[in-house]
């Protein structure tokens, strides 16, 4: 079956001598194990040793070796069946707590229920504006039960009364205080395992079931291509654990391999990025991931003083995912890093997506992440990714940073285009989702004629190693997350003194940010008296209603905005007038 398909990356692809089927590479039987299992192996074989660490910056630790998390598991297990959760209900979390996160989300799996770690409400964000979003998740994903923190609890207890939801509300502080028991839990069936939601803006996430065969494929194939040790490697996160990266890679990825893992609050790293330092050091870390807008944090709010006589050379890996990797960022924070022992050597890029569990592509262990210097004119015009000769960089360059190659089982092709030829990334794998969860137009148009899954990401492949060089739709990656410009926009066209359909959004590279920074053009009324008050209620009503700051609000002279033949606000279009000056003249 691989070898009759047209031009993909694939086994048999001359460039792709070192990707091979899974069943060819795997060490370990292909028999689905579940979570459960592997964690109740790590208990008796490894009991003793620390599994996961919680750290707060007031000083306090949590560790649990991995006999003590299995039984804490196991009675929060117990006590989803006491209180009458059945197999294959859907449970959904929303703590802003790791600990709670991790040990509810292990304990719906222990009493086989179908775990979702939802986001915790913003405090940036209205309580009505949260349930807003919120409710339609509860009703797509079917929840039977919500397991909260206590300082939620008003506000889910008035959710509830309001909504006149069913769903069961569950204290996530009682389950946590569950005695284990002899009781037996519920076997397996061996199907759906947890929801992850993709990231976007709430309003229009989609679910997607992971089974625990597609769990079992993914960590296995992405631990080969980590040659993931238990051993000697420790993964330090402050990632959030309704995220892909955060669960996936840096909760599941090392339960199921016996690898500790440490978990810092993520409302507690972004006050002080440079604490993520200090648990590396005291944790003896080795793999951590972080999205770009981390490396360019980093690298801008480490002080000489935050690390005094730290070195960082046990690192085997820090990995730039969830959005486009940005070779400027990666230079700041080893030129920033390097007096500590940070190399370029140590830096991987990774493409992953929650429709294939995690990981699609992974910089090679061992190998520098490579960057690719190609001419300017020709990709601009013709979407060709034309490699520059050996020389001195010049402004006509054009430097994309790879994000590997494709993992065991996974294969790769650029739709209808060849080498170095960018167009649309189509993937398939082992792990590969079935479908949205309630969305089944989205789930028809997702694939292609011969089952391959449409990323809607653009890149080119070039001597074997995927290149992403951005995204066919209009979706914003601000800081790891997506960004969907119809949510801002529609916000914007709310306000008074805003023109109905003269509202566009979009996102402009800030290298400064090391992210995609969100600008929004508005046309106001003709009897808008104050333009820069109208600015400042915009900015107000996005940061209060999406928790999102913005770059800039160019206000529009009547008639600027350029409009597709559909007669909408041509993003594109104004993206290319804004950078070049022609908009904002109010």
């Amino acid at each position: 079956m691989w070898g009759h398909l047209p031009g993909p990356l694939h086994p048999q692809h001359p460039a792709q001598a070192r990707v091979r089927p899974v069943h060819a590479r795997m060490k370990t039987p292909r028999v689905p194990e579940t979570l459960r299992e592997r964690l109740e192996h790590h208990g008796r074989s490894q009991g003793h040793q620390w599994a996961l660490r919680f750290p707060t910056q007031g000083g306090e630790t949590l560790e649990l070796t991995w006999a003590e998390l299995v039984e804490r598991a196991r009675g929060v297990g117990l006590g989803l069946k006491r209180r009458g959760v059945a197999p294959k209900d859907v449970v959904v979390i929303v703590s802003s707590s790791p600990r709670e996160q991790a040990l509810g989300f292990l304990g719906a799996l222990f009493a086989e229920a179908i775990p979702s770690i939802y986001s915790h409400p913003s405090i940036k964000q209205p309580t009505e504006r949260f349930f807003a979003s919120f409710s339609p998740l509860i009703s797509a994903s079917g929840a039977a039960c919500l397991l909260y923190s206590d300082a939620l609890a008003p506000a889910f207890q008035g959710w509830k009364a309001a909504s006149g939801s069913g769903i069961a509300l569950l204290p996530l502080r009682e389950l946590l205080e569950e005695p284990a028991g002899d009781e037996p839990l519920p076997a397996s069936d061996g199907k759906v395992a947890f929801l992850q939601f993709s990231s976007g803006t709430t309003g229009l996430r989609k679910g997607v079931a992971i089974t625990h065969a597609m769990l079992a494929s993914q960590v296995q194939a992405y631990a080969e291509a980590l040659h993931l040790l238990s051993s000697t490697d420790r993964v330090v996160s402050w990632l959030p654990l309704y995220h892909d990266m955060g669960l996936v890679a840096c909760l599941l990825l090392p339960c199921f391999m016996g690898v500790p893992s440490v978990h810092l609050s993520p409302f507690e790293w972004v006050q002080r990025p440079q604490w993520l330092w200090r648990q590396i050091v005291d944790s003896a870390g080795t793999l951590v991931w972080l999205p770009n807008f981390a490396f360019e944090l980093l690298a801008q709010r480490t002080r000489a003083e935050d690390l005094g006589a730290m070195e960082f050379g046990q690192v085997r890996a820090f990995i730039n995912c969830s959005e486009p990797v940005r070779p400027g960022t990666l230079a700041r924070f080893v030129e920033r890093m390097g007096p500590h022992g940070v190399r370029w050597d140590q830096l991987q890029g990774c493409y992953a997506m929650a429709e294939n569990t995690f990981a699609v592509t992974q910089t090679p262990m061992g190998s520098p992440l490579r960057l690719d210097r190609v001419r300017r004119a020709p990709l601009l015009t013709q979407g060709d990714a034309v490699a520059l000769e050996a020389g001195p960089p010049s402004a006509e360059d054009k430097v994309f940073a790879s994000s590997g190659v494709p993992i065991a089982g996974c294969e790769v092709r650029i739709s209808h285009r060849g080498e170095r030829r960018i167009g649309e990334i189509e993937i398939r794998s082992p792990s590969l989702f079935e479908g949205y969860v309630a969305h089944p137009e989205a789930t028809a148009v997702s694939r292609t004629e011969d089952g391959w899954f449409r990323t809607g990401d653009l890149g080119y492949l070039a001597e074997g190693e995927l290149f992403v060089t951005g995204r066919l739709k209009d979706l914003i990656i601000h800081r790891g997350t997506n960004l969907y410009p119809e949510d801002i926009e529609e916000v914007v066209a709310s306000i008074p003194g805003c023109r109905a359909g003269r509202v566009v959004a979009f996102g402009i590279t800030s290298e400064q940010m090391g992210t995609e920074e969100v600008v929004v053009c508005v046309e106001p009324e003709p009897d808008v008296e104050d333009p820069r008050a109208l600015a400042v209620r915009i900015r107000q009503e996005v940061a209060l209603r999406l928790s999102l700051g913005l770059k800039d609000v160019a206000l529009c002279e009547s008639g600027s905005l350029l409009k597709s033949t559909s007669g909408k606000p041509s993003r594109s279009g104004n993206r290319e007038a804004y950078a070049s000056g022609r908009l904002g003249g109010r």
